[in-house]
């Protein structure tokens, strides 16, 4: 009896650390709401809508808009959902939070530099790994989700002023919602913690 409930452990372990998800098939109308619950002033600081409005052989472009102010945001991505340019900024070469496959155990490298707002420029560097495959309750319900640590380290000008600090980021990917449904950000400077949020999926809608 030992031997056989060791048996089925060790078979539910290695279909847990089996499972993969494929670069997801986006669709033009898909839509995903998220809500920001900001860790300094411990309150919810607002929600954007993502809707996919473009899909060419490279990109995905991405309509963000505030329901509260009903401004929009243009952000395109590649068609693994990394960001090559929000509203003004352009990345380069890109925002790589993902490198599908997705599979727990999997590590990769980024390197990135844009413009900082509209004065200076930034760089970041760092490493991310897909840490578990979990069920993440979430007000869009429980889904299954890839845990994607990423940490790296930034510099910063702006004005003739240089700054640098540390980024950490742990991103829930869940296949079957095509998106985040989770999101945990903290950046630092010599100061101390600079930013903090929670960004978490409230509802989604997928085109079939």
């Amino acid at each position: 009896m030992t031997r056989i409930f060791a048996l089925f452990l060790f078979c539910v372990s290695a279909h847990a650390y089996s499972q993969e998800a494929s670069r997801p098939l986006y669709k033009v109308g898909d839509k995903w709401l998220v809500e920001r619950f900001d860790l300094w002033k411990k309150e919810i600081s607002g929600s954007r809508e993502h809707r996919v409005i473009e899909i060419s052989q490279s990109s995905v472009k991405i309509d963000i808009t505030n329901p509260n102010t009903g401004r929009v945001m243009r952000r395109i991505t590649d068609l693994d959902g990394n960001t090559l340019r929000f509203g003004r900024r352009k990345f380069d070469p890109i925002k790589i939070n993902y490198s599908f496959p997705l599979s727990v155990g999997k590590k990769w490298r980024y390197k990135v530099s844009g413009p900082q707002a509209r004065i200076g420029t930034f760089s970041e560097e760092g490493a991310c790994e897909v840490l578990a495959y979990e069920d993440v309750p979430t007000k869009a319900g429980t889904l299954k989700a890839y845990k994607i640590k990423c940490d790296g380290t930034y510099t910063s000008t702006a004005g003739g002023n240089t700054g640098s600090g540390e980024t950490f980021s742990t991103r829930w990917y869940s296949p079957e919602a095509r998106f985040y449904v989770k999101h945990e950000y903290k950046s630092t400077t010599r100061r101390g913690v600079w930013n903090q949020y929670v960004d978490q999926l409230v509802s989604f809608e997928l085109q079939k």
